[in-house]
Parts: structure tokens; C-alpha cells; sequence
């Protein structure tokens, strides 16, 4: 018999090699119920759904979405998200949960396998017509990808994902210009507003003076934050927009600040579509108003995206 001491808490074993041994766990029960929730992402409860585990811990189910994942006591004793709940559930909801896990994986790969037939089947019928209709003398295509953005603040995670691409047009060289890119741009609805000669235009009312009120301080140039009503911070796509909206706004009012008066006036802001991104983790060369969602303009050599984007391009009606 092993000289073991027993310690409370802990599971062991009557027939190991010495007699009873220590059976070495995650720490939690079966049907233990956590929950795991953070700053991100709102609580959610979860079963554990194995007597023992493994070296990253004990799988758990999660109640809402079946989800499955791994945790053990030492994750809830640590500084993340995960928490022990009072309740421990029975066999009845353990092997509900299996089930259901086990159906919603079954749905996830059959989902995964449509997806990538899809895609097949689109690179198919985008090869084809590309081999219709592709001039010899093409050497890139400039293409628009519409971007979703994926980030996430908390995890200090920056980046989107392409849902859809559209094919703009063929191109004879490699070059990344802005100006072909405009005027490829200029060829479709989605993209018209990176046409040639369109920019972003904000107009700021801010202010022409310096001003000191309640310890605050308020320097000439600085953004006035009473003029909403007035359209300060409207956008437009040309500066032409931009300087007649000004012009028919007229002067700002002024404010009085603790005997101080507070003038303003009108300040139009470009901010370019134009992005130039040739360097380490950047993003190349294309038109956008943002870099993590909505339309981007760029010109690509990628015989599969320029299939993609023949196959989901349709042709427009007069």
C-alpha cells in the first residue's frame, strides 16, 4: 500500500501500480457549470463535460451556442474571464450537450464544404471567362474587394475581411497609379465615388483665437464643439462641394467666454482616398475611404482573385 498522503480536494485512484495514487486532473467535477465572460464579450455558461481532462484542462460545452473548449481550475483561479458557478449539473444535460455539440460540428463541415465547392465552381466559370475575353496584352487586372471590418479594440486586433470582389478592368503593366485606378473606378456605381477628382472634404469651424475658460484651454485652430447645428464636420466629395457649403453657411458665431469672445471660422480638411502603403505589414497601393471596411480599389496580378471578380462581376445595364 503507498504512503500517499491524502489530501482533501483531490481525486484518487485505489488500484494504481502502488496501491492508490492521485488521479491527476483539471480540478473541477463532472457537470461543473463555468462561465467565461470578459470586457469583450458578455458572460456565457458552460458544462464540463469529461471527469478528468488532459494537459490544457477538461472540455466544457458551452449552453447557449455548443460550443466546445477546454478549462480547468487553474484558468479560473487566473486573471482571465472564466468563473466557477454554484451549480453542477447532471448526465441528463451532459449528454444533451454532447449531442448537440457533435450536430453543430456535423453543420459547421458541411458548411465548410459548400463554401469550398462555391468557390470552386466560381473559380471555374471566372477562368473561363477570363480566357474569353482577356486581352494578350494584359498583365493585371484592377479589381474592387469590399472589405468587412474585423477588429477588435480589446485584443488590440486591426483588419477586415474581403466579402465581395468586382472586376474594373484589365491593365497592360504592373504600375500601381492612382489615376488608372480612378478611372477604372469611375466605370462602376459601387466605386464612382473614387473617380477622378474625388477626394474626402470635411468642414471644422474652429476657432481664430486663443481662449482660457474654467482651466480649459482653447487655441486658434482648434475644433469648435458648438456648431454642430450649423454642419460643422460635414463631408463631400469634391472641394467645390465643400467651399459653395462654406460659402452659403456663412461665419460662425461667435461665444462668449467668461468675458472673452470666441470667434470661429471655417476650415475645409482633405483627406486623401489615395493610400500608400509599400512597406513592411503594408497594404500596397489603393483608393479607399477606410482601410478596414468598404470599397477598396486596387490592381492585382492574382489569377484567382481577377477570376473571382470576373465570375461575381455583373454586367451593367444601360
Amino acid at each position: 500500500m503507498s504512503n500517499l498522503q491524502i489530501v482533501p480536494g483531490k481525486v484518487y485512484s485505489l488500484f494504481g501500480k502502488n496501491g492508490i495514487e492521485e488521479v491527476k486532473t483539471s480540478g473541477l467535477f463532472l457537470g461543473q457549470v463555468v462561465s467565461y465572460g470578459d470586457m469583450a464579450n458578455s458572460r456565457h455558461e458552460a458544462v464540463v463535460i469529461e471527469e478528468h481532462g488532459e494537459m490544457y484542462g477538461q472540455a466544457c460545452i458551452f449552453r447557449d451556442t455548443f460550443g466546445k473548449t477546454t478549462v480547468s481550475q487553474t484558468s479560473i483561479d487566473g486573471p482571465g474571464g472564466w468563473h466557477k458557478e454554484d451549480e453542477i449539473t447532471d448526465g441528463v444535460e451532459i449528454a444533451y450537450l454532447i449531442k448537440q455539440s457533435e450536430l453543430a460540428q456535423q453543420r459547421q463541415m458541411n458548411e465548410h464544404a459548400q463554401q469550398r465547392q462555391t468557390r470552386e465552381d466560381t473559380l471555374a466559370k471566372g477562368k473561363a471567362i477570363a480566357e474569353r475575353i482577356r486581352p494578350s496584352s494584359a498583365k493585371a487586372a484592377i479589381v474592387a474587394r469590399l472589405e468587412q471590418d474585423q477588429s477588435d479594440s480589446q485584443s488590440d486586433y486591426f483588419g477586415s475581411k474581403t466579402v465581395k470582389t468586382l472586376f474594373l478592368g484589365w491593365s497592360n503593366h504592373t504600375k500601381d497609379l492612382f489615376a488608372e485606378m480612378r478611372k477604372a473606378a469611375s466605370t462602376r456605381p459601387e466605386t464612382a465615388d473614387y473617380r477622378p477628382g474625388k477626394d474626402r472634404y470635411t468642414c471644422r469651424v474652429v476657432f481664430t483665437n486663443d481662449i482660457v475658460s474654467n482651466g480649459s484651454y482653447y487655441g486658434a485652430g482648434n475644433y469648435s464643439h458648438w456648431h454642430d447645428d450649423i454642419g460643422n464636420g460635414k463631408q463631400f466629395r469634391t472641394l467645390a462641394e465643400a467651399e459653395s457649403f462654406v460659402a452659403k453657411a456663412g461665419t460662425p458665431e461667435s461665444i462668449g467666454f467668461e468675458g472673452s469672445t470666441a470667434n470661429f471660422t471655417w476650415r475645409i480638411e482633405q483627406s486623401s482616398i489615395e493610400h500608400r502603403e509599400k512597406y513592411s505589414m503594408g497594404k500596397g497601393y489603393y483608393l479607399a475611404d477606410h482601410s478596414y471596411s468598404g470599397w477598396q480599389v486596387r490592381k492585382t496580378t492574382d489569377d484567382q482573385e481577377i477570376w473571382l471578380a470576373l465570375a461575381n462581376t455583373e454586367p451593367l445595364t444601360s
